[in-house]
């Protein structure tokens, strides 16, 4: 009997003990928005399913576009004035222990309006930005908050586009909204789950029926 408990035991580190290479799964590209600047909202992904492996790392790349709006102030005062108008904003991306910035470039136009109608005017310009979370890091390797069923939820904010400051009165202004989309793709990565190997496990079939025969015999 202990030479057939012996082979078993050879055959189990072999079925079950191979080492893995890491693997990783990616969630994304998915496109969010459009967004008006001054709105707020969320986007999600779905947790690492634990079945997979062990994770051990959470790579989130989030890509903010903007789309520049326009900011117009006009004098309708009898004399002409100085003023300053802008447009851009910043939006702000938050989830489980991150925080990821993605800023609008701020244009800015400063000038002399002419009595009775003259206007300074910017035009806000396109823009892409990428920011990377290495979320290890950031928890300090706790991942427990990505790991399971459901989702992670991660909320943005986003300031208001335009302001002015304008040295005639009476005026008027108008403006179009800066609008915004942001693509987020999250890496994990992880450990696969040890698989038995086929081989591995018919020999150790083999050395459970000798054992059953060797019983059956005694």
């Amino acid at each position: 009997m202990t030479k057939y408990l012996a082979l078993i035991a050879l055959a189990l580190p072999v079925a079950f003990g191979s080492s893995a290479m890491a693997a990783t799964q990616v969630y994304g590209p998915t496109t969010f928005g459009t967004y008006t600047a001054g709105t707020s909202g969320s986007f999600n992904f779905p947790k690492f399913n634990p079945a997979l492996g062990t994770l051990t790392g959470v790579d989130l790349a989030v890509t903010g576009n903007s789309y520049g709006g326009s900011n117009i102030a006009t004098n309708t005062s009898e004399f002409a004035g100085e003023g300053t108008v802008n447009v851009g904003t910043d939006i702000h991306v938050s989830g489980p222990g991150s925080l990821v910035v993605l800023s609008t470039p701020i244009e800015t136009a400063t000038g002399t309006a002419l009595a009775g109608g003259g206007q300074i005017s910017v035009f806000g310009t396109n823009s892409t930005d990428t920011e990377y979370a290495d979320l290890p890091n950031i928890h300090h390797s706790d991942l427990s908050g990505y790991i399971g069923a459901g989702n992670v939820t991660y909320s943005f904010t986003s300031d208001t586009d335009t302001s002015t400051a304008l040295l005639f009165s009476p005026n008027s202004t108008s403006s179009s909204p800066t609008t915004f989309e942001f693509i987020p793709v999250v890496t994990y990565t992880y450990t696969p789950a040890p698989v038995p190997e086929p081989a591995s496990l018919g020999l150790l079939g083999v050395g459970a029926l000798g054992l059953l025969a060797k019983r059956r015999r005694a």
